[in-house]
């Protein structure tokens, strides 16, 4: 047998000859030592040094220089990264404490994908108990079909959830509960005008229907004065509300003459 002719080119060859040959096996590592005989290992490190830096010269792993420096992006990336979440829980403690001043009992910010849609709510809103049904923009039909209701939420990242609380010792006393919804709402609409003053661009989801115009204009078959405005409550969209109060830690069973009423505001 002949013996091999040890010098930089042969042993830059036998390292890059082997990178090949993991690669065609589906291997996804550098050459190890142990991949080459001894005597090759003794000759390919006398010729290079340490073997990540003979494996630098061969051109199969990137220079050290390069990989410190993607370290360093890397470490830069996580830093501003973990700024981000600091900003955006300082950002969502400012809404939260805002909601809170206007005299909500709890607010909550969520990921409007963790919200549950049902259309098998729909026909609650046909069997018209609010009077509202086909007599108002905000309601359906008009307001649009379950799916399309769904998708118009979920082209927004976050939702902030707001609860109301009310003593109301009878729950058919009608009267009363249309003024806590009417709070509920005016009161939501004082917090989005402060948010979106201050950019956070979205949409609201009442406590009840739209009762900008009294009665709406859909009922003269008149066009609405304020299509972005207007909006729609939380059973026009199909949403689960048990479901979405108790992920934000919210009361929802109505118990000791307590009333809670929900609405979001869906923003980017």
């Amino acid at each position: 047998m002949l013996e091999k002719k040890y010098n930089k080119e042969y042993c830059i060859g036998l390292l890059k000859e082997k990178q090949k040959s993991l690669q065609s096996q589906g291997i996804i590592r550098y050459p190890k030592r142990s991949d080459f005989e001894e005597r090759d290992v003794v000759a390919i490190k006398a010729f290079f040094g340490p073997w990540p830096r003979a494996l630098e010269i061969a051109g199969i792993k990137p220079p050290r220089e390069i990989n410190e420096q993607a370290k360093e992006e890397k470490k830069l990336k996580k830093k501003r990264a973990k700024i981000e979440r600091i900003k955006n829980a300082e950002k969502e403690k400012a809404i939260i404490d805002l909601a809170l001043s206007e005299g909500f009992a709890k607010a909550k910010i969520i990921n409007t994908e963790q919200i549950v849609f049902n259309p098998a709510f729909r026909p609650y809103c046909e069997e018209n108990l609010c009077g509202q049904y086909a007599k108002n923009y905000s309601c359906p039909p008009d307001c649009g079909t379950p799916k399309e209701m769904e998708e118009r939420v979920l082209n927004y990242k976050n939702a902030l959830v707001f609860e109301s609380q009310f003593i109301i010792e009878d729950l058919t006393d009608k009267e009363r509960t249309k003024q806590a919804k009417a709070w509920h709402n005016s009161a939501m609409q004082r917090v989005i005008k402060k948010l979106q003053d201050e950019g956070f661009d979205g949409f609201m989801i009442g406590a009840s229907g739209c009762s900008l115009c009294s009665p709406c204009k859909l009922v003269n078959k008149e066009s609405c004065p304020f299509p972005k405005l207007k909006f729609s409550c939380m059973s026009a969209y199909c949403i689960y509300v048990k479901d979405l109060a108790d992920k934000c830690g919210m009361n929802y069973e109505y118990k000791n003459n307590v009333l809670s009423l929900f609405g979001m505001y869906v923003y980017n």
